[in-house]
């Protein structure tokens, strides 16, 4: 990944600058350590949440990155032009975390598979992580194997395009729920990314398995 594409992706991580934020905080005292209790210790109301979800929305964040004058000053102009297409990845990743089995999930899947160079990216989606790959791939490298660690192998491999290894790996896997999504669907989705649509064509190959047992 170029350093440029890197500073677009560090770029989508802004939420506010100082400006924005001290408007949001007028009036609040803020939280020190003697006094906690500014902290409330329940649970905050619907209409809390609906303003917290609001401002972390990834689009009114790019909307803010472009008004803000501290952006302006420390962003090189290109970059500044190219980061805020990189909002939309961190949009995937919110809607995922709020719904991952949402109809548009595989799709948000395949979109960052087909149209970026993020790894971690598609690994969180299919519910995995890099240190999950890491340990997957260290206890599979002393000879054990089981689905969990197969459906992790699977994803680490088709989070690095390696479309072959992961469609391998889910196939071993095979129906158990390791996942918020079937390995079965995963390795479907990896043999279409390779051009090879018609081995994903399986009896039953949607059909989801009983949880498989941690190693």
């Amino acid at each position: 990944m170029t350093a440029s594409l890197c500073g677009a992706f560090l770029g989508a991580l802004f939420i506010a600058d100082a400006a924005t934020l001290d408007d949001w905080t007028a009036g609040v005292p803020p939280l020190v350590d003697d006094r906690p209790g500014r902290l409330r210790p329940w649970a905050p109301p619907e209409s809390d949440r609906a303003v917290y979800r609001g401002l972390q929305e990834a689009s009114a964040c790019a909307e803010r990155f472009r008004a803000s004058a501290l952006v302006r000053r420390l962003w090189p102009p290109g970059l500044r032009e190219r980061t805020p297409a990189s909002f939309g990845w961190r949009g995937m990743l919110d809607r995922d975390y709020d719904d991952p089995t949402r109809p548009g999930a595989i799709a948000d899947l395949w979109a960052a598979l087909e149209r970026s160079p993020l790894r971690t990216l598609p690994l969180l989606l299919m519910d995995s992580e890099p240190r999950l790959a890491a340990i997957a791939r260290a206890r599979h490298a002393e000879g054990e194997r089981h689905p969990v660690l197969a459906f992790h192998l699977g994803a680490a491999a088709l989070a690095e395009r390696d479309h072959a290894a992961a469609a391998h790996f889910f196939e071993e896997a095979g129906p158990a729920s390791v996942g918020f999504h079937s390995p079965v669907l995963l390795r479907s989705v990896a043999l279409r990314l390779a051009g090879r649509g018609a081995e994903a064509l399986t009896p039953g190959g949607l059909r989801p398995g009983p949880p498989a047992q941690k190693p």
